[in-house]
């Protein structure tokens, strides 16, 4: 298992197009909540797969 980086080019494949559940952790590295939760999503990342998504550099995903 791991931590899967999404990219605006990759979000469909990994993502939407998943056969089953994905956890997607959106976040960026100038926020304080989403640096403490890296220690829960890296213990987790043991056992189940997450895709993390950066909101800065996947604007294209993260845009309303």
């Amino acid at each position: 298992m791991g931590k899967i980086k999404a990219t605006n080019e990759n979000f469909k494949r990994i993502v939407l197009d998943a056969t089953g559940p994905v956890l997607v952790d959106f976040g960026a590295t100038w926020c304080g909540p989403c640096r403490m939760m890296e220690t829960i999503m890296r213990t987790m990342s043991d056992k189940h797969n997450i895709v993390t998504v950066d909101v800065d550099s996947c604007q294209e995903v993260t845009a309303p």
